[in-house]
């Protein structure tokens, strides 16, 4: 079973002491070793040490930076990026492994897979334009024939507003 999550863009202006913006995550799930496993050693010899993505099919970890799987609060979350301007599309795999330790040495035991999740964030380019609410109703195009001087208008400014030039440049009106 394949599990879609499509999100909005949401920029957090957040920063950290040097003035960096911090990334925008949003946790997709809280649980992700109880929602897909189980662990039926309950004596704790065998704990759950890790989870994190893979790329789909399972076999290699997963080298992105839009979905993560953190530690948190002793539960493994699973979290999309929000504030990726251009989008992205990502299916990961997710993979949980838990191992033992003896004499101080840790090792894995066994490593379960889930496949697969697909994260989606649109360009926020799909919604940052708008109708102007005093956009004219009519427009009139005045041609001097006499001059052969043409007046020309800009629609695009006219009837919409784009509430992100920087990342999505005006289109082109047919």
């Amino acid at each position: 079973m394949k599990v879609e999550t499509i999100l909005a863009y949401r920029k957090d202006t957040a920063k950290d002491s040097l003035g960096v913006v911090i990334p925008t995550w949003t946790n997709l799930n809280e649980d992700v070793f109880g929602s897909y496993f189980s662990n039926e050693n309950t004596d704790g010899h065998c704990p759950l040490t890790q989870c994190y993505t893979m790329r789909p099919g399972c076999v290699e970890k997963a080298d992105i930076s839009n979905v993560r799987i953190i530690e948190s609060n002793g539960k493994w979350v699973l979290q999309a990026g929000q504030d990726r301007p251009l989008g992205y599309k990502e299916e990961v795999c997710i993979a949980c492994t838990n191992g033992g330790e003896s004499d101080g040495k840790k090792w894995p035991r066994q490593t379960v897979t889930w496949s697969s999740h697909l994260v989606s964030l649109p360009s926020k380019c799909n919604y940052q334009m708008s109708e102007r609410i005093d956009a004219p109703t009519r427009f009139i195009h005045n041609m001097d024939v006499e001059d052969n001087i043409e007046t020309s208008i800009d629609i695009f400014e006219k009837v919409f507003l784009n509430n992100d030039t920087v990342n999505c440049p005006n289109p082109t009106c047919e």
